[in-house]
């Protein structure tokens, strides 16, 4: 009896450490969603007049009115209930329609925002597709719905990332201060997160490159086994970056694997 019950708590360990290192799902809900192709045409239609002429309070209003009518199709973790961007494409000949919600963008120019979720609706705006995504790296599954909404496919892009993508965020949050889950606020520097094999490695990839000058980057590589920062790679931010006070500050030591200098970066 002893034995049984210490096989048993072993084996509900395991159950939840899976549960934690696979990371959150954040497309979790399995339902499909129908929208109005109609009103995603009207919403992208009213988004290019609002752009073109900003001081359009009319198109705001009805832009406002039409956003309320498709936002029911968002999911996503009520701490990221910002308002949101949505951005369409409209397929050729009717075929139907690519909407991406930018959780949090707001108003603001497209792609500004990290965390995004991409859905697929045929002509009749049955959705076909999602997936969410944080920068350009997709999380947690694809899920595919046929004609009578019914899930028929999950693909997972997780199989060897065992540290999950919250974890990691809590990982670069103490190691560089920067928040994966949010836009980051270095004015001059883009950020992109990324996940890669590198030397026979799994791992996420996070880098830094500066809006000014062409190539000067910092790319940090996480071990996807253990959470480790194993090392980094530097361009031109020794010397030729006048940027570098808007690069993260690394609060722990982190390993110089490669550095290009910038007479390499510009073939001096």
């Amino acid at each position: 009896m002893k034995k049984r019950c210490i096989l048993l708590v072993i084996f509900i360990v395991a159950i939840g450490k899976s549960q934690v290192i696979q990371g959150y799902d954040f497309c979790h809900d399995n339902h499909t969603e129908k929208v109005n192709i109609v009103d995603l045409k009207t919403y992208k239609m009213l988004l290019d007049i609002c752009y073109n002429y900003p001081e359009d309070e009319e198109c705001k209003r009805e832009l406002e009115k039409y956003y309320d009518k498709l936002k029911g199709t968002f999911s996503i973790k009520i701490e990221f209930e910002k308002k949101n961007n949505i951005d369409i494409s409209l397929f050729s000949k009717n075929a139907g329609a690519r909407m991406t919600i930018v959780f949090g963008g707001g108003n603001s120019s497209f792609g500004n925002e990290p965390l995004k979720t991409v859905k697929i609706y045929d002509r009749k705006g049955r959705l076909i597709e999602k997936t969410f995504y944080v920068s350009d790296c997709e999380v947690g599954p694809t899920r595919t719905f046929n004609r009578k909404g019914e899930l028929i496919e999950t693909k997972y892009y997780d199989d060897y990332y065992f540290v999950g993508i919250e974890q990691v965020r809590n990982i670069i949050l103490n190691a560089l201060g920067v928040d994966i889950f949010e836009p980051y606020q270095g004015r001059f520097v883009r950020c992109f997160f990324s996940r890669m094999k590198i030397e026979g490695k799994y791992v996420y990839s996070l880098e830094f490159i500066s809006r000014g000058e062409e190539g000067s980057a910092c790319k940090y590589y996480i071990d996807a086994y253990d959470g480790k920062i194993l090392y980094k790679d530097e361009k031109g931010t020794k010397e030729c970056s006048s940027y570098l006070e808007y690069f993260p500050k690394e609060k722990i030591a982190i390993p110089l694997r490669k550095y290009l200098s910038c007479a390499e970066l510009f073939h001096i």
